[in-house]
């Protein structure tokens, strides 16, 4: 289930009067829109806003069509820009009617210099984290008395609504009502509402229509700053009447609640799924997944096959060695961690499989084989030159946060910077190896190298004990996991 679509939909029945019924009742929403024109009227009246040149109302002619009227008498149909039907209690208006809007100061008017330590005569300059994470309490930014009266304009009050500006656009946050005095700062935008009572509805579709703007027209073009005021002001608003929106945000705050607890049911699931695919992987690794078969072929017929591969390998030069690593391998003699039988040894992973850098080639043009790529999260970007790898290679990603996942190629390329080639004897099941190799990622991850960007410790990939059954175990373990794994990405697909 994808709760965000979920909340998605509720919101959309809301702002279209189909998440509750109306009742007749109810003042229709022309009066709430009378009470909001008289509270601005009474604020331009004080001196306290200016006078709006394009004052206009949006009615419905004879003909069931939406006209705006202007203060100087223009009628302009407007039915086009309506973008649905919402109830005859209802009625459209402008976000410029509902409210003042004023975004925050020019970069310059507010500098790290004229920062001071937190006091009972410093004043709190509000950030875009505290719209995001609706929480005042973050940041620790502070300006002086003086320099508060000088931006006193850009002063937030309880119930504005404060809202991000740039980068993270859209999120919103109504202040309560004992904050500390202080301003915004330029990435933010405060929101006065004429009508506070409205504040909560008001808030669910301008939150909505501003992040709806970031897919417009299904481009996937996220915008990058909240549009300009002449734009903004100009957007739609399906105004219901004040009893109604009531009610419209208790529904939405008892279904999110409802949707809120499915989704930590999900995630607690989703962690318990992942934890027992992690106990099956260790079980495997550790022999105990599947029966031991006393007839299988002895290990140690095995390792003799994998010494003459690595001898085979070195000689070629696909690898290279050591006069310690040309010896046969030895065998671990660790009673206490795994169960061990005549068709089983315990031997250090450099035995098993090996990292090399291949060498820079010029195989004419091919596929960069780097992570995004791989994932098939972006389109091929294609090279003349680099380090040659044939299809069907292993490569394993020595650099970053993820190092130690492994890729099998599906064509020939160049591997990228971040990877090493991983070799695994053809006499050992790959699957196996690779298998076992992710039972160690955690491992391998908290013990990586590296401060910036992290590494793979080679060393400790080296010395892993590998648990390495017969051929026809390893056959038999690498199908249960197959098949488990399957079972767990149905199960996850289900819950998505």
């Amino acid at each position: 289930m994808d709760t965000k679509l979920l909340k998605q939909k509720i919101l959309d029945l809301a702002i279209r009067g189909k998440l509750v019924p109306q009742d007749p009742n109810d003042e229709p929403a022309s009066v709430l829109l009378e009470k909001i024109k008289k509270e601005k009227q009474e604020l331009i009246k004080q001196g306290k806003i200016k006078k709006d040149k394009n004052e206009s109302i949006i009615f419905v002619g004879d003909d069931k069509q939406h006209y705006e009227k202007f203060a100087n008498g223009t009628i302009k149909n407007i039915e086009e820009e309506i973008p649905f039907e919402i109830p005859e209690t209802w009625c459209w208006c402008r976000l410029k009617d509902l409210a003042i809007y004023k975004k925050g100061p020019f970069g310059s008017s507010i500098t790290k210099s004229m920062f001071v330590p937190k006091s009972d005569n410093s004043y709190k300059v509000y950030e875009q984290k505290n719209a995001i994470y609706k929480d005042i309490t973050i940041g620790n930014y502070f300006i002086s008395k003086e320099k508060f009266n000088e931006l006193k304009s850009f002063e937030v009050f309880p119930n504005d609504i404060i809202v991000s500006c740039a980068g993270t656009i859209g999120e919103s946050y109504i202040l309560p009502q004992k904050i500390p005095k202080g301003i915004i700062n330029q990435a933010l935008m405060k929101i006065t509402l004429y009508v506070k009572e409205m504040q909560c509805f008001y808030q669910y579709y301008f939150d909505m229509i501003l992040k709806s703007k970031t897919n417009e027209d299904g481009k996937g073009s996220a915008m990058k700053n909240i549009p300009p005021f002449d734009i903004l002001k100009k957007y739609l608003f399906p105004l219901p009447p004040l009893a109604e929106q009531e009610r419209i945000v208790a529904k939405i705050e008892e279904l999110f609640a409802q949707i809120d607890r499915i989704e930590e049911e999900k995630q607690s699931l989703l962690k318990l799924i992942d934890r027992t695919k992690e106990k099956v992987l260790d079980l495997a690794m550790k022999g105990k997944l599947v029966e031991q078969d006393p007839n299988d072929e002895p290990a140690s017929v095995l390792l003799e096959k994998i010494f003459e591969e690595k001898k085979k390998l070195a000689k070629e030069g696909k690898i290279k060695l050591s006069k310690d690593e040309l010896l046969p391998p030895k065998i671990s003699d660790d009673n206490d961690y795994y169960e061990k039988f005549k068709s089983t040894h315990v031997i250090n992973l450099e035995n098993v499989c090996f990292l090399t850098k291949p060498s820079i080639q010029e195989m004419g043009v091919l596929p960069y084989l780097e992570v995004k790529y791989l994932r098939n999260q972006i389109p091929v970007k294609l090279i003349d030159k680099g380090m040659f790898i044939i299809s069907g290679s292993n490569i394993i990603l020595v650099d970053g946060e993820n190092s130690g996942e492994v890729f099998k190629t599906n064509e020939n390329g160049y591997m990228g910077s971040t990877f090493m080639q991983l070799i695994i004897p053809q006499c050992i099941n790959q699957n196996y190896v690779k298998y076992f190799i992710n039972s160690k990622k955690s491992m391998l991850k908290n013990n990586k190298k590296g401060s910036a960007i992290p590494h793979l410790n080679k060393e400790l990939f080296k010395i892993l004990n590998i648990y390495l059954p017969s051929i026809n175990e390893q056959n038999k373990i690498v199908l249960k996991l197959d098949n488990f794994n399957n079972l767990i990405i149905t199960i996850k697909a289900e819950l998505s």
